[in-house]
């Protein structure tokens, strides 16, 4: 009957649940209008949960008393009163249930000895339990693998009303006051007991699904494991995650950085709030770049069929030998090749909007129609690309809307070329060719740590100061 109970936990620590660093890379945050909400949508499920209720059979002893039950189930359940609260002394929270009640049905088969007088009976009972309670206090911390650690702190029950009540037989109706009191007595002893093992072990292997890492691009891991115990205060709880991104197949080595401090938040009037620093994304072109996994290569194969034109040396439109003609005469009949890799880590920054700043080495060569490979221009480049942040489908994508190229320090076997033709080139090829790569990467999306069942609503993303601000409220999808 008291499985659902720990509803509000797996509702609470879902919310936010997004090594030691010095500063965490990310930080979430559950407010006390979120934590409302979970003890509103805890209350329904517990009241659907009961009205559904059914038991398996029970059989056992309680002193003379030998009783078997079966087809047990919920008749009627009263409206239910809870309350949950941050509790900052145990790093926690207090759960109370007050007055609720169940009406429950099940065939009984029993006897009881009255002065060694056996007495056998069988039919329908019906147990009512009213004006009840239960206050729960759990403690939150940090296990040794840095996921979330749920632990039992202190629980008291108590049954205000319970009575008995047998069909079709009026000498257990007249003997019930005999044992009643003590299965009242036994019932309440078992409460707590059943709640501390629910909850140190079943609920806690719930939180301990939530997933602490995000794959993004087939190639990145975010790594949202805490770096801190839960901080509980008075009116929020707040959560430090490592936020750093990894390269998906070596797990292990760290950036030679650690993450600025982030901002305190004064807001709360959203349930859920995350803040992620420029760390999330400075390791991400650290990680990109020391991998190699900025840098490209254009030619007739890696092109789709549409635009393989744009590396001609000849042509009647648009493509290569239109933008540098001069290649096009040396060179006719040919197509180039072209490669640009990052020569540093790219920097990343965040104020009112993304920047970010590429230096790189670009190459450009001409494939002759015999199959030799002709070096044409060289060049240092400067990208810079400028974008906002979306939330959408609990996901944190990118939308690059502005780019710039640069070169400098050209060399050019075609002396006549000149920096501005093949800038132009460079920035016509990048916005066909790179940007939409690049775009897809950014709208591709990074999910946010909460629970499979909860669904942001109505999210709202801050640029501060070195990091981005999401807030928002949460739907819980099992509550229609």
């Amino acid at each position: 009957m008291l499985r659902v109970v720990p509803v509000w936990l797996v509702v609470t620590v879902g919310a936010v649940c997004v090594s030691l660093a010095v500063n965490p890379g990310a930080k979430g945050r559950l407010t006390q209008y979120g934590l409302n909400y979970a003890n509103r949508v805890a209350q329904e499920v517990l009241k659907t949960f009961l009205q559904n209720l059914t038991i398996p059979d029970i059989s056992g002893n309680q002193g003379s008393l030998k009783y078997s039950l079966k087809n047990i189930h919920s008749k009627s359940v009263s409206d239910i009163v809870s309350n949950v609260a941050f509790t900052p002394a145990e790093n926690g929270l207090t759960i109370e249930l007050k007055q609720f009640g169940i009406d429950v049905y099940t065939d009984y088969d029993l006897t009881y000895k009255v002065l060694f007088i056996p007495i056998s009976a069988s039919g329908g009972l019906n147990a009512k339990i009213s004006d009840s309670s239960i206050s729960l206090t759990v403690g939150l911390g940090v296990d040794s693998q840095s996921r979330p650690d749920i632990v039992s702190r202190r629980c008291s029950a108590n049954i205000g009303s319970f009575s008995l009540e047998f069909k079709d037989s009026n000498l257990m109706n007249l003997i019930k006051g005999l044992f009643q009191n003590n299965l009242k007595s036994k019932l309440m002893e078992e409460i707590c007991p059943f709640l501390e093992k629910e909850i140190n072990e079943n609920i806690n292997a719930k939180v301990k699904t939530m997933p602490l890492t995000a794959e993004f691009a087939n190639t990145f891991v975010i790594d949202y494991r805490l770096v801190a115990p839960l901080t509980i205060a008075s009116s929020y709880l707040e959560s430090s995650h490592k936020g750093e991104v990894f390269w998906k197949n070596d797990l292990i080595t760290e950036c030679p950085f650690t993450p600025n401090p982030l901002p305190d938040g004064v807001d709360n009037s959203k349930m859920v709030y995350l803040w992620l620093s420029d760390y999330l994304l400075r390791s991400f072109v650290y990680v990109a770049h020391t991998h190699d996994y900025l840098q490209y290569t254009i030619s007739k194969d890696t092109l789709p069929e549409s635009i393989k034109h744009y590396l001609d040396t000849s042509c009647s439109s648009k493509c290569a030998g239109i933008f540098m003609p001069k290649i096009g005469e040396a060179f006719p009949q040919s197509q180039l090749e072209v490669t640009i890799k990052s020569t540093s880590v790219p920097d990343v920054s965040l104020s009112d909007q993304l920047y970010v700043s590429l230096l790189g080495q670009v190459n450009i060569s001409a494939r002759l129609p015999s199959g030799d490979l002709k070096f044409l221009i060289s060049a240092k480049m400067a990208l810079s690309m400028s974008g906002n942040v979306n939330i959408q489908n609990n996901s944190i994508s990118g939308n690059i809307y502005d780019f710039e190229v640069k070169l400098a320090d050209v060399i050019s076997n075609i002396k006549t070329v000149t920096v501005n033709q093949v800038t132009d080139f460079l920035e016509s090829g990048l916005n066909i060719l790179v940007i939409p790569e690049i775009k897809a990467i950014a709208k591709s999306g990074i999910k946010v740590p909460v629970l499979t069942d909860l669904v942001l609503k109505s999210p709202d993303v801050t640029f501060v100061q070195g990091a981005i601000v999401l807030s928002s409220d949460v739907i819980y999808q099992n509550i229609q």
